[in-house]
């Protein structure tokens, strides 16, 4: 579920762990909340009302990166030095996961739900994948749909205004 992963580098910019021998500088988390939801609210509900329902999605969060990074570009060395380059790399992958599923819900993943819905006959009707689909045993319409709704969900295109 990489809308899920991506989300723990949002609490980890903004906390000071035990121990921590170097706290963030005294304004540097309520910067990061203003300039981001300064520019969630720039980029309008459909990236500021699913973020606030905690449902993360690629569009809304590159656009808030790309945004974030031209109007505070100091802002990203701060935040580098206090999670630690190791995290945000870590967090790229997730990033780019969340990407992927983006990528393969919309070129797949809505054609595979539609052709694997129903009970059993293999397909919900019509679809470029339908007859794909009818070729597929249950168990096999089962995985498929299950990896669709995965793409789905794990991109956050399950928000509903």
């Amino acid at each position: 579920m990489p809308n899920l992963a991506v989300t723990w580098m949002f609490q980890r910019s903004m906390s000071a762990r035990a121990g921590e021998a170097t706290a963030p500088a005294g304004d540097f988390v309520n910067r990061l909340l203003r300039t981001n939801f300064d520019i969630m609210h720039d980029l309008g509900d459909g990236v500021q009302k699913p973020f606030l329902q905690d449902v993360v999605q690629f569009r809304g969060l590159a656009g808030t990166l790309l945004q974030a990074t031209l109007r505070d570009p100091a802002l990203i060395p701060q935040i580098l030095l206090h999670v630690g380059l190791p995290a945000v790399a870590e967090w790229a992958g997730h990033f780019a996961a969340l990407g992927l599923y983006t990528v393969l819900h919309g070129a797949l993943g809505k054609q595979i739900l539609t052709a694997t819905d129903g009970g059993g006959g293999g397909g919900g009707g019509g679809g470029a994948l339908a007859g794909w689909a009818a070729g597929l045993s249950a168990s096999e319409r089962f995985e498929w749909r299950r990896r669709a709704e995965a793409w789905k969900f794990g991109a956050g295109l399950d928000y509903q205004p």
